[in-house]
């Protein structure tokens, strides 16, 4: 981002005023380039004085976000003043019209510019970015963005990211110690595959009550033979020197 800081005029409907600051002027400040509004015109100046201080003086150029409630209240007319008046002089044409929203009524002058199109929404990232080309900065390099800790309909498969179940957890934890075997029960999409996954199972990798010995964890769907899943997975029968938690997430 080297050279002089860029200056850039924004004239826009106060519906849109919301989207213009809140999403165009912090792109433009990252590519280099100092937004203005009609809040930094000069009180009492005539506009058009302040327009071409904008212009000329500043070395800026004027970026029209054009919607519907824009074009009804005609508010383009002294700044396509503006660009008859100053385009040649500077050798670039200094309005640039940002169409926000599909529009009806856009005066010939303005369509013969080529407005960008930032419409559908999808699209209005790739329009930011060809404004910002287009008033000579480089658009900022994208963010990269942290993985979604939500696993979508799937269950947690660790305790990364999974909060808010250590009453049930401990419960289940306690029951296992008491009792050989634990069914974990309840509709579908409540949460109970995420709760031994990414609950219990690191829980009793953790507990001492159960004394020494590590656990074999094993993840099956049992069908009509579950006794003969269990041994297949297990390559044989259980030996004694092993400790086996048998959970089963009922669907």
């Amino acid at each position: 981002m080297g050279g002089s800081r860029r200056t850039v005029f924004a004239s826009f409907h106060p519906d849109d005023r919301d989207w213009v600051q809140g999403v165009l002027f912090p792109a433009l400040r990252s590519s280099g380039i100092e937004p203005l509004s009609a809040d930094d015109l000069q009180p009492g100046a005539a506009v058009l004085d302040e327009y071409e201080r904008i212009v000329v003086d500043l070395g800026g150029r004027v970026v029209l976000v054009i919607s519907p409630a824009y074009v009804l209240q005609q508010q383009e007319s002294d700044l396509e003043l503006l660009a008859a008046t100053y385009g040649r002089e500077l050798g670039v044409w200094p309005v640039i019209p940002f169409v926000l929203h599909p529009t009806d009524g856009l005066r010939l002058r303005l369509r013969m510019l080529k407005p960008i199109e930032a419409f559908p929404p999808d699209r209005q990232e790739a329009a930011i970015g060809q404004l910002i080309a287009a008033l000579g900065a480089e658009p900022p390099a994208p963010e990269e963005r942290p993985p979604c800790p939500y696993p979508g309909l799937g269950p947690y498969t660790g305790p990364e990211h999974f909060y808010g179940r250590e009453r049930e957890i401990e419960a289940a934890a306690t029951l296992l110690y008491q009792h050989p075997l634990l069914v974990v029960m309840g509709p579908s999409g409540t949460g109970k595959s995420s709760l031994v996954r990414a609950g219990l199972l690191p829980r009793l990798r953790d507990a001492s009550r159960f004394g020494e010995g590590e656990w074999l964890f094993l993840d099956l769907e049992p069908a009509s033979t579950p006794r003969s899943q269990l041994v297949e997975l297990l390559g044989g029968e259980p030996t004694t020197g092993t400790v086996t938690a048998r959970l089963q997430a009922a669907s």
